[in-house]
């Protein structure tokens, strides 16, 4: 296995990472006269799912939002032999954001799901250990692969990463000739036209970046700039730092701290919490313009980062292990992000914000999917 998707799965999910959180939930409202959150629904997944054997419902898991902010995404290997001999791998349910859920569902011939992305009424799917790129068509629900990695051809070898950028989707990945001979890894455009795509070659080479620098952590934030986490040691100390490298391999350096709680970011925003010395402080960096938008202390740790598409909220929890319970803190851009207690004492599960900032949801470890709309 290349070293470079140790590092790149820092960066999957988008849907696929930083997810562990909450479940057994208290709403509360600290500072504000009303309460920051209200709960639309709570459904159990066996109200999505149903009773049935046909899929493994260990391995159920919701993805996310829909672009529209109208619908949530769950996805579940299927397990059933009749279905699976008629190539149905894996369902998707689409659940309607409404106080009483609707619920469809879409059988689909890829065995494993990594990244997913909504973009011109399509579901572009990366899957299959990361060699396949497949679209469904969600006017038609037809169902097509778009690329995937043959023996003996050229192909190319996804790293479980996709986004919209200018209205344009990139990915970062590796091209193979006929003998699965790879080059460096670098971040594509994709051009897809009559469900033909055309990989453009951005030339931001990450497997350079991967050997120089050596990264513990490693987020893209678009196709021009990257952001990482990088050890400092010295006789003197030993810090993290968090540096930005464009596609000239400019560097500069963020912030330092002794400790961090993990990045996210949006379209403009890097967003990330720290120790340094003995304050715990939050900022949001702006990395178009290079510059701390908000830098603010706060009184107990905070780690799971989430921010909004279009950086209206952001989410932070902080975790108890003597009572292995965790709290969650809203900040909303209205109020210069300053944060709120909203859940108190959850137990783990997982969280996903919508792309517009409105709704945010939780998955909990007792199987209940809770959906809240931000205030």
């Amino acid at each position: 296995m290349r070293n470079f998707s140790k590092i790149i799965s820092f960066v999957i999910s988008l849907a696929f990472l930083f997810l562990i959180l909450y479940s057994s939930i208290l709403i509360l409202a600290f500072g504000d006269e009303n309460n920051n959150i209200k709960e639309i629904f709570k459904i159990d997944k066996y109200e999505i799912i149903g009773n049935n054997n046909e899929i493994d419902e260990k391995k159920f898991y919701v993805a996310g939002f829909n672009d529209m902010s109208n619908k949530i995404l769950a996805i579940a290997p299927i397990v059933d032999i009749n279905l699976k001999k008629q190539d149905k791998n894996y369902r998707l349910y689409f659940i309607s954001i409404t106080e009483n859920p609707k619920i469809e569902k879409i059988d689909i011939p890829l065995f494993n799901i990594q990244q997913y992305i909504f973009y011109n009424n399509k579901l572009y799917l990366i899957g299959n250990n990361l060699t396949t790129l497949a679209a469904l068509d969600l006017n038609k629900n037809s169902f097509d692969i778009l690329t995937q990695v043959e023996i003996g051809k050229p192909s190319f070898r996804y790293f479980g990463l996709i986004w919209l950028e200018n209205n344009s989707l990139f990915v970062p990945g590796y091209k193979m000739d006929e003998k699965q001979f790879s080059e460096d890894t670098f971040i594509y455009k994709l051009n897809i036209e009559n469900n033909k795509v055309n990989f453009i070659n951005t030339n931001f080479n990450l497997t350079k970046i991967e050997k120089e620098q050596k990264p513990i952590e490693l987020v893209i934030l678009n196709s021009e700039k990257i952001a990482l986490l990088k050890q400092e040691i010295d006789k003197k100390n030993n810090k993290i730092s968090l540096i930005t490298i464009d596609k000239n391999y400019k560097i500069k350096e963020i912030e330092t701290g002794d400790t961090f709680g993990g990045l996210a970011f949006s379209n403009n925003y890097l967003l990330y919490s720290f120790k340094q010395k003995n304050r715990i402080l939050y900022s949001l960096y702006d990395f178009n313009n290079e510059q701390t938008f908000i830098k603010n202390e706060f009184n107990v740790p905070l780690m799971y980062p989430f921010i909004s598409k279009n950086s209206n909220i952001i989410i932070f929890s902080n975790y108890n292990p003597k009572t292995n319970k965790m709290d969650t803190y809203l900040g909303k851009k209205d109020n210069n992000y300053k944060l709120n207690k909203i859940i108190e004492k959850a137990d783990l599960g997982y969280i996903k914000v919508s792309k517009d900032g409105e709704y945010f949801l939780i998955f909990n470890i007792k199987g209940y999917l809770t959906l809240f709309k931000v205030n």
